[in-house]
């Protein structure tokens, strides 16, 4: 009999105020550079696969040209 055991491996993935920067520069806006930023610093305990709705909204809202647009954006993704 094969007996096969997993360890949970209790590590953060946490984004770092260094990789919330760079995520900020890439933004096209600068409404849109504050909300992926001030929502990559609350990420906390998460990795790639499982980043939160605000996180994903943030991102959607860092590809407007506009901060009106990038605001509009946000706040209705985070409403659907």
């Amino acid at each position: 009999m094969i007996m096969v055991m997993l360890f949970w491996c209790n590590v953060s993935y946490g984004l770092d105020m260094d990789t919330c920067s760079d995520y900020s520069a890439k933004a096209n806006s600068d409404a849109g550079a504050a909300i992926i930023y001030s929502m990559c610093l609350e990420e906390k305990d998460t990795s790639f696969y499982n980043r939160s709705e605000k996180f994903k909204c943030a991102l959607k809202a860092a590809k407007a040209k506009t901060d009106s647009g990038a605001k509009i954006k946000f706040s209705g993704c985070l409403g659907s």
